[in-house]
């Protein structure tokens, strides 16, 4: 039996759990995938290596990146890990954010972007949307942790306000609790006004999902967050979950499934 987890805090909202557990029956695989609080990062490196892999998510993405023997391909680009490989006690990070958060929004027509936040999530997705050829610019509250964006070509806002976006991207832990605004609302709601597209990292949750059935019922009928809560139309990060977590699948399996043999697989199962 192999053992996997999601590792951040807060982490009871997580549904990654579910995603890789309902893979790992349905592929016959012998492992296992649960949730790790961490309230500390000192705790971090000791409880990656008791794992054959991981996810992680706020706010140790950064954190990380710093703790791995080898980090590959896009991270290294964004220097920020969200899964983790673990063999022979040395840790070898990716990043699949990026790769998760395009394929949500690849066929809208985009020239330019607006990403909120600059923590792990932001890094991701701003490099994506630069290598995609779309014009972006992050806005964040704490002048620190805008250098990275500065360093790789990706312009800063002073304030929040922009004449028209067409893609607008929120990427800060604020309304994990599912009610709280990142900014004052007014403000947000010019800015929501301005975009062609909205789109929010954070997706709904509720207590009480433990199988494919009820995670059904979910998908189909969750609410909004309290972001989209402000525009007429908008995606969540529901499906950003789980196509990131089908390429992380695919690293822990060492490449045996591909993401659109396992998007296939799942999706099926919700119908």
């Amino acid at each position: 039996m192999r053992y996997f987890g999601v590792i951040g805090s807060p982490i009871h909202h997580s549904l990654s759990p579910l995603i890789h557990n309902f893979l790992f029956s349905y592929l016959g695989i012998s492992a296992h995938y649960d949730k790790f609080d961490i309230p500390s990062p000192s705790l971090l490196a000791s409880t990656l290596q008791s794992l054959s892999g991981a996810n992680i998510t706020l706010p140790y993405k950064e954190e990380v990146f710093g703790l791995c023997d080898e980090v590959r391909g896009f991270a290294q680009e964004v220097e920020a890990v969200n899964t983790v490989l673990c063999r022979n006690q040395k840790l070898c990070g990716f990043n699949t954010d990026g790769l998760g958060f395009w394929e949500c929004i690849k066929n809208l027509e985009l020239k330019t972007a607006l990403v909120l936040g600059a923590g792990g999530s932001a890094r991701a997705i701003a490099m994506m949307l630069k290598k995609q050829g779309v014009d972006t610019m992050i806005y964040n509250r704490t002048p620190s942790k805008v250098d990275f964006f500065l360093s790789r070509g990706i312009g800063v806002l002073e304030t929040l306000e922009v004449k028209e976006v067409d893609l607008l991207v929120h990427t800060t832990s604020v309304g994990l609790d599912g009610k709280s605004l990142p900014y004052q609302q007014e403000k947000l709601q010019s800015l929501v006004s301005k975009a062609k597209y909205v789109f929010d990292v954070i997706y709904p949750s509720q207590k009480g999902i433990v199988g494919i059935d009820q995670f059904r019922d979910f998908f189909l009928s969750r609410p909004k967050t309290a972001f989209l809560g402000l525009s007429s139309q908008g995606m969540d990060g529901l499906e950003m979950l789980l196509y990131q977590a089908f390429f992380a699948f695919e690293i822990f399996c060492d490449g045996q499934y591909c993401f659109e043999e396992l998007k296939a697989l799942f999706y099926n199962s919700l119908k």
